[in-house]
C-alpha cells in the first residue's frame, strides 16, 4: 500500500470532495505531500486513507486542531515531524507570504466555484421559465389554429349544406312545373270532352223535338 499516486483531482473524486478542500485540510493539518518531478503534488494511498479519517471526523464534528491532535497520537505518517501544534504554527507563521498567497488562491478558487454554481441554477431556472413560457404560449397558438380551423370547416360544410340544397330546389321546380302543366292539360281536356257532350246532348234533344 502506498505505491499508487494520484493526482489533486483523482483524490479529490475518490473521496468525494472539491479540489480546495484536500489543499485547505493538506496545508492547515501540516500534511507532508510529496512532488514529482515536474514539481507537481501527488497523493499515496496513505494518503487518501488519511483524508477519509479527516472526513469522518469532520462528519463527527470534530475541528482541525482537534482532529490534527487525534492523528498525531495515532501515529499517522502523513504528518508533518514537529512534535506539537505550537511548533507547526511557528512554521506556518515563518512564510506569511505564502500562507496569504495560498489563502487568496483558496478563497478566489471558492468564490468563482460559488459564482459557478450560482450560475448554473439561475441559468437552469431561466430556462425551466422560458421553456414553460414558450411551451404556453405554442399550445395557445396551437388551439387558436384549431378553433380557426374548425370554424373554416363549419363554414364550409354550411355553404355545401346551401348549395345542395339549392340545387335540390333547382331541380324541384321544372317538375314541380310539368306536373302543373299535366294538371292543366288535363283540366283544360276535361272541360272539352264535358262541353262536347253537353253539344252531343243539346242536339238529341234537338232532333227528337
Amino acid at each position: 500500500m502506498g505505491d499508487n499516486h494520484y493526482r489533486i483531482s483523482e483524490a479529490a473524486k475518490k473521496l468525494n470532495v472539491e479540489d480546495h478542500v484536500l489543499r485547505y485540510w493538506e496545508e492547515d493539518l501540516g500534511m507532508a505531500v510529496p512532488r514529482n518531478e515536474l514539481g507537481h503534488r501527488y497523493y499515496t494511498d496513505v494518503h487518501i486513507e488519511t483524508f477519509l479519517r479527516i472526513k469522518e471526523m469532520k462528519e463527527q464534528g470534530y475541528q482541525l486542531k482537534e482532529i490534527r491532535r487525534q492523528l498525531l497520537q495515532e501515529g499517522n505518517r502523513t504528518l508533518v515531524p514537529d512534535g506539537s501544534e505550537e511548533a507547526a504554527m511557528t512554521d506556518a507563521r515563518a512564510l506569511p507570504a505564502d500562507r496569504l498567497e495560498q489563502f487568496q488562491s483558496l478563497m478566489i478558487h471558492i468564490v468563482a466555484q460559488a459564482i459557478e454554481v450560482s450560475h448554473e441554477r439561475l441559468s437552469d431556472e431561466v430556462s425551466s421559465r422560458v421553456s414553460e413560457k414558450v411551451l404556453k404560449e405554442m399550445n395557445y397558438q396551437l388551439r387558436v389554429r384549431e378553433e380557426r380551423e374548425e370554424e373554416r370547416y363549419r363554414k364550409l360544410d354550411e355553404a355545401l349544406r346551401a348549395m345542395q340544397k339549392g340545387r335540390k330546389l333547382q331541380a324541384q321546380k321544372p317538375e314541380q312545373g310539368r306536373i302543373l302543366h299535366m294538371k292543366k292539360k288535363k283540366t283544360l281536356f276535361g272541360q272539352g270532352r264535358r262541353t262536347e257532350k253537353g253539344e252531343k246532348k243539346k242536339t238529341r234533344l234537338a232532333d227528337i223535338f
